[in-house]
């Protein structure tokens, strides 16, 4: 075992024979051949699927032509796949040291199960199956054993050295290994489990029965693979052994197979270890390198969509100090400029309309305000109801160009509303209170779910009392906005005179009538 090397079978590390006997062989870390076929992520191509079974091949040729002489026990979970995608046979020799008998394989109780329910007499059986498969976990095993190893009569029973065998049943064996590669054949062309679709019918017993008295092989369409690779199979797993191929004939076959699917001969036969590994993964790497540009794209989409989303809840300075990790400390501005405005009637207009056209009526006159504020260096703070919130001069600040950023903003939404039609009440005009103040104010990030960017202090209420007390189509500012807007000269207003301000006792405050440019 320990001079047994060859690129298609596991390396042979050491046996424990202390205590339960362990053998310990090269770790293959992509699993079993069964493993890779079932795993439906993997796109796996005839250059692919040629290069598996060209694997399986050479490591069966070598092993034939070796002093192991036959495997006795091949089937896809000891065909083991490395990090290279390479197929290395595993479970061959040391017949001695597993305790194996190969005359008395390991399926009695399958073989005894057959026997007691089906018609076909299984009496005279020479091989019972105990010893060939100890693995019990593989329910599969039965099913990899030729038809003719099961009623095979030899002198080599009377021997009381079960591990040995004469140089006929040699050939027996070698001839069954062929059987159990085309059930892996079957296995990789229609990546299924062996004998489908019998096997997701019947139970294992019941398919050895119909093995033995019907002959039934798994059903394979020829349009699976190529009409060739099809007949390699069925030659392979023919009932009378001598009509199967030997692995010196499989191995020529396979090569014209390659060279007929434009897989390069040296991947099958002359090939090196590198070559043959830079060709089977070459097509994976590109559609691999495809895949990972296309998923990154897709994230890219997809954090972008997230981004702006938090852009629109959230101030975009402040959004990124999040997205940073970093805490996003209260601040304070010594001078912005805050606008408020509600409906005037709302509350009759809600009485008098269903919640859809509530709805409808706030999302329209909305959607018309967002549009506007968009071409000013403003932010949108929130909106509760009818009332419509917006500051400049917050989070960035602006000098003194916040009070004319919001005192145009609040001419071009009078204006818009004026031309504003309710689509359920199309004959009523609606009317809107504009309040404006200038002052500071402290803002910072509130709560952890659903955070929000406020706006405290006292500057934050004269403004919505200026609001609440103007009146329809009229911008009402306080005397604070009146004297920063003076400085630009641009800017129509007419003073109000003073008025009894709730919480704020008398205050002069003014109207602000256009922008002369």
């Amino acid at each position: 075992m320990r001079e047994t090397s060859h690129e298609n079978l596991t390396r042979f590390v050491g046996a424990c024979i202390d205590g339960p006997i362990a053998i310990i062989e090269e770790y293959c870390p992509k699993g079993s051949l069964r493993d890779v076929l079932a795993n439906s992520s993997l796109n796996l191509d005839w250059i692919f699927r040629y290069s598996l079974i060209s694997d399986i091949v050479s490591g069966l040729h070598f092993l034939h032509y070796s002093d192991h002489i036959f495997h006795g026990r091949l089937k896809s979970t000891n065909c083991l796949v490395d990090s290279r995608f390479c197929v290395k046979i595993s479970d061959f020799g040391l017949r001695e040291l597993r305790g194996i008998n190969i005359f008395h394989r390991n399926v009695a109780s399958d073989i005894e199960m057959t026997a007691a329910t089906s018609s076909t007499s299984i009496t005279a059986l020479s091989i019972d199956f105990s010893g060939f498969q100890r693995e019990s976990d593989d329910v599969y095993a039965p099913l990899y054993v030729s038809p003719d190893l099961i009623s095979v009569r030899c002198k080599c029973l009377k021997s009381k050295n079960k591990t040995k065998i004469c140089s006929e049943c040699y050939d027996r064996f070698q001839k069954g290994d062929v059987y159990s590669f085309a059930i892996i054949l079957q296995e990789i062309i229609t990546r299924k489990e062996p004998f489908y679709p019998y096997s997701a019918e019947l139970n294992i017993p019941d398919i050895v029965s119909k093995i033995l008295s019907e002959d039934i092989r798994p059903i394979v369409s020829k349009d699976k693979c190529s009409i060739d690779l099809h007949c390699l199979m069925t030659r392979c797993w023919a009932r009378d052994a001598d009509y199967r191929p030997d692995f010196g004939a499989i191995k020529r076959d396979m090569r014209t197979l390659a060279k007929s699917a434009s897989v390069k001969e040296d991947l099958i036969a002359n090939a090196t270890l590198t070559e043959k590994l830079l060709q089977r993964m070459e097509h994976y790497a590109n559609d691999l390198e495809s895949i990972v540009e296309q998923r990154t794209k897709e994230l890219n989409e997809e954090k972008k969509k997230s981004e702006e989303l938090l852009y629109q809840i959230l101030p975009r300075v402040v959004a990124n100090q999040l997205k940073m990790g970093e805490s996003v400390v209260p601040d304070y501005f010594d001078s912005v400029s805050i606008y408020f405005s509600d409906i005037v009637g709302f509350t009759t207009i809600c009485s008098e309309s269903t919640p859809m056209q509530v709805v409808d009526l706030l999302n329209d006159l909305y959607t018309c305000f967002d549009s506007i504020i968009s071409d000013f260096d403003v932010y949108k703070v929130e909106t509760i109801g009818d009332a419509y919130m917006v500051v400049s001069g917050v989070p960035e600040r602006n000098g003194n160009e916040h009070v004319r950023q919001i005192a145009r903003m609040a001419l071009r939404i009078r204006e818009c509303v004026e031309k504003f039609e309710i689509r359920h009440r199309e004959n009523e005009k609606l009317m809107i209170r504009i309040g404006i103040h200038t002052g500071p104010c402290c803002a910072g990030v509130v709560g952890h779910k659903r955070p929000r960017y406020c706006l405290f202090g006292d500057t934050v209420n004269t403004a919505s009392r200026m609001e609440s007390t103007g009146e329809a189509l009229k911008i009402h500012i306080s005397e604070s906005s009146k004297r920063c807007l003076d400085v630009f000269g641009t800017f129509q207003l007419t003073q109000r005179g003073i008025i009894n301000i709730k919480g704020k006792g008398l205050m002069n405050t003014y109207w602000l009538i256009n922008e002369i440019l």
